[in-house]
């Protein structure tokens, strides 16, 4: 994608937030099976046709919010010219999942958690690449940072994002001592 977004972009993009903000809202007051398309554009302000051309589920906006917040995030740390180095995009991480940690109870008290999985997995994985090996590793380190994180959710939050961090890295550090 170009640096600068289109403004058919831009519109899509806040049409989007629109609905994933009020899809969010509604899921507050009811069970999310519940909650019909029609109710989410209303609230929105938008037809149901915009509703359709974006997502092509509940599931799907909740997965297009939170990745969505994970970019804000990292424009909101500065983070608009280079990515974060490894180390430092897991502690952003954490910060981040600490700072939404009221969204992610309501996603898993729905019974949607599969759509915090779905999200991680996108975010986490490097660029396309055809190098088979890059592709195992970053897998097994998505797939376990998302356990790391849904281990968090479900203790809610017990940990501080500084306490999960030096746990993670005391961990990390007993396996390499071990291989």
């Amino acid at each position: 994608m170009t640096e600068a977004k289109s403004k058919r972009e831009k519109t899509s993009d806040s049409l989007r937030l629109s609905m994933a903000h009020s899809f969010v809202d509604l899921m507050k007051e009811k069970p999310i099976d519940k909650i019909t398309v029609q109710e989410i554009t209303d609230l929105a302000g938008v037809g149901r046709a915009t509703w359709f051309r974006l997502f092509h589920s509940k599931e799907n906006a909740l997965s297009w919010l939170i990745q969505n917040m994970w970019k804000e995030y990292l424009i909101e740390n500065e983070y608009t010219d280079h990515q974060p180095t490894d180390q430092e995009n897991g502690i952003l991480f954490f910060h981040f999942n600490y700072r939404n940690r009221d969204l992610l109870r309501l996603i898993y008290q729905q019974g949607m958690k599969y759509t915090v999985y779905e999200a991680y997995h996108q975010l986490l994985l490097p660029h396309p690449t055809e190098e088979i090996i890059i592709l195992y590793i970053a897998n097994t380190a998505a797939y376990a940072m998302v356990g790391i994180i849904d281990e968090w959710i479900q203790r809610d939050f017990q940990e501080t994002p500084e306490q999960l961090i030096s746990l993670v890295s005391a961990a990390t550090q007993q396996s390499n001592a071990n291989y």
